[in-house]
């Protein structure tokens, strides 16, 4: 090799690496001069507003121009909340969300940069789910907002419990058949609640039916928690076949080495659970690996009436010593606080909003006949309103679910004069009541879930 060459090729190497170095340093500028774009935008199940989202930028925006820049149609009171890339729409409305909404998201990033337009459409109502009865036995449907009904599963003799995944995205149950066989399946759900046109706000497409009992059990019992993961206790005929365990929305599964009394309720933050015990209720933290930790007793006669989901709260029931029985509000940190005392008859049920503040009580008197009485405390226990349900009954064992949006709660009403249970609404405002016609046995709400990448 000549000295001429051996000049060129390092000339040649250091031209080509000088260049790269010009085209990344060009290809930087020309993206860091790129307006801002989101990402992704989803609806947030823990919250203690109506409803919530979580909204994703490429880059760190002010947050303080996203709510200058941003509108919501109809106008609603909101909040932006957060900082950097991650921004939370949080909506306090006063009034009940009847209809989809428009978002239009604009902003500026941390350079001043505007966002590019974002125009979504978001339909925040939940689905009524319910054990309908149908020739042949019972079957698990799904109510859409124009009145018509879905199946979402096969008949069956019985259907004992029903369990809306937290996330939204499906729906636990347990089939009994003839034999009194349980087995516990999911119907996986995808919903459509957030999308750019309107015309794309469809009803829930259906998933595959899952089973997740290898073989028939005598007994199986279901949580979930907003994140979407499913606790399940099921117990063969074989003495130390009980099994408890907790699988995520991937299906992945973990067993808890628990001894319960009744049925463990998942914590709605996904933080714990709650289990009654011979002593009373227990609070059993989850580490980070799902094990359950040091466990916290609330001693006395309680039992888990309602969680309070984005407050951290939750009512119980605790029969006192002369057998009268109170309803109470556990509030985090603090001792439990009498809310109620019943001096003629039983607590059917109890539920409350988001924040805890407003509890809903039925009570059902002994007379000449039977009354059911509904009554709004609010977090101090004083009375805002009651009602006289009679000729209306409450299912007894029946939970009263609470849905932000429409500020209503869904329960299972018996009709005297039909002699069949149906789903019924209650106004939390005024404790107004909507009956539906249809023959039911059981009644949940799907809450609207979705989370969308944007492109």
């Amino acid at each position: 090799m000549s000295h001429q060459e051996k000049q060129i090729i390092p000339f040649s190497v250091v031209t080509t690496l000088v260049i790269t170095g010009l085209l990344a340093i060009v290809q930087q500028q020309i993206l860091f001069n790129r307006p801002p774009k989101l990402r992704e935008i989803g609806i947030q199940q823990i919250r203690s507003g109506t409803v919530a989202l979580d909204v994703r930028f490429s880059r760190s925006m002010r947050v303080s121009s996203i709510r200058e820049h941003s509108r919501i149609y109809p106008k609603l009171q909101h909040q932006w909340l957060g900082m950097g890339r991650h921004v939370r729409l949080l909506i306090n409305s006063d009034h009940s969300i009847r209809q989809p909404l428009r978002l239009e998201i604009g902003g500026l990033d941390n350079r001043g940069l505007k966002l590019e337009s974002n125009r979504w459409w978001w339909d925040p109502r939940p689905y009524l789910l319910a054990v309908v009865l149908v020739p042949g036995g019972e079957q698990l449907q799904m109510r859409l907002f124009d009145g018509s009904w879905v199946p979402l599963s096969p008949t069956w003799p019985k259907i004992s419990q029903l369990e809306p995944l937290g996330n939204g995205r499906g729906v636990a149950f347990v089939s009994i058949d003839k034999e009194w066989r349980h087995q516990v399946w999911v119907r996986s759900l995808t919903q459509n609640a957030i999308r750019a046109n309107r015309t794309q706000l469809k009803s829930p497409f259906l998933g595959p039916l899952n089973l997740l009992t290898s073989d028939p059990k005598v007994f199986a019992l279901l949580s979930s928690n907003q994140h979407g993961e499913l606790l399940v206790q099921v117990g063969g005929e074989d003495p130390g076949s009980d099994q408890i365990w907790v699988q995520n929305e991937k299906g992945n599964k973990r067993t808890l080495d628990l001894n319960a009394t009744g049925q463990i309720r998942l914590i709605p933050d996904g933080s714990g659970l709650v289990m009654p015990s011979f002593n009373g209720i227990e609070l059993v933290p989850l580490s980070q690996d799902g094990k359950p930790t040091s466990h916290q007793v609330l001693p006395g006669d309680r039992n888990l009436k309602a969680f309070c989901s984005g407050s951290g709260r939750a009512v119980v029931t605790n029969v006192l010593p002369d057998y009268r029985e109170s309803v109470e509000l556990l509030i985090p940190g603090v001792a439990p606080k009498q809310l109620w005392i019943s001096d003629k008859g039983i607590v059917m049920a109890a539920g409350c909003d988001n924040r805890g503040q407003r509890i809903l009580v039925v009570v059902r008197k002994y007379t000449s006949r039977l009354i059911d009485e509904a009554l709004l405390l609010d977090s101090d226990g004083k009375i805002l309103k009651r009602r006289i349900l009679t000729p209306l009954s409450l299912l007894h064992g029946s939970i009263l679910d609470y849905d932000p949006v429409g500020d209503q709660f869904l329960l299972v009403l018996l009709i005297e004069s039909s002699n069949f249970l149906r789903p019924a609404l209650i106004q939390a405002s005024d404790l107004s009541i909507k009956t539906f016609d249809k023959k039911i046995k059981a009644t949940r709400w799907l809450h609207a879930g979705a989370t969308v990448k944007a492109p």
